[in-house]
């Protein structure tokens, strides 16, 4: 659900900027994400469906969730490369100029990815990490997670400078182009 249909915050509180649905291979809704942003930079929290409170995950926590986006890659030719990013706001990114894209729900501190990388069985997985440090050392993990699991498995560069953390949301933001990576 896009920012327009988030109500705005009030004064000197953290502002609801988007709410990503997770959905099951199936298309049925498993958990939302709500971002939040305010002058302490942003944060992120979690609910089950029918639960009207950012409550969180319940017992399965993360462990539990798919990645986000698991409906369009089990619909995907296996044929066609997925990028892994670090964030819902960098895959969207993806997705808009035509690439295929996913993400897991937790970061750079996910450790237990559950089942969720099966989705990934059998395809060619481009990690985009985020232009930092803790970045490169996720898709790192991601990769070592991958092994037998993915067909093959490469790193995307971008061919312009980021700046610290950017990501391919920045990357497209600057102008960059699918046609240039």
């Amino acid at each position: 659900k896009g920012p327009a249909s988030i109500p705005p915050a009030g004064p000197g509180r953290d502002r609801l900027v988007a709410i990503y649905d997770y959905l099951g291979l199936d298309g049925a809704l498993v958990a939302q994400k709500a971002r939040w942003e305010g002058e302490g930079g942003k944060r992120f929290t979690w609910r089950l469906p029918g639960s009207e409170k950012w409550d969180g995950l319940g017992a399965g926590g993360l462990r539990t969730i798919p990645l986000y986006g698991a409906d369009a890659l089990a619909l995907a030719p296996l044929e066609r490369p997925v990028y892994y990013v670090e964030g819902e706001k960098a895959m969207e990114a993806c997705v808009e100029h035509g690439l295929l894209a996913t993400t897991h729900g937790g970061g750079s501190g996910t450790r237990d990815f559950g089942d969720s990388l099966e989705i990934l069985r059998g395809r060619t997985v481009r990690l985009w990490p985020d232009n930092d440090a803790v970045g490169r050392e996720y898709m790192n993990l991601i990769a070592t997670r991958l092994h037998g699991i993915a067909k093959s498995i490469s790193y995307v560069t971008p061919p312009i400078s980021l700046p610290e953390k950017g990501d391919a949301y920045d990357y497209f933001a600057a102008g960059g182009t699918v046609e240039a990576l």
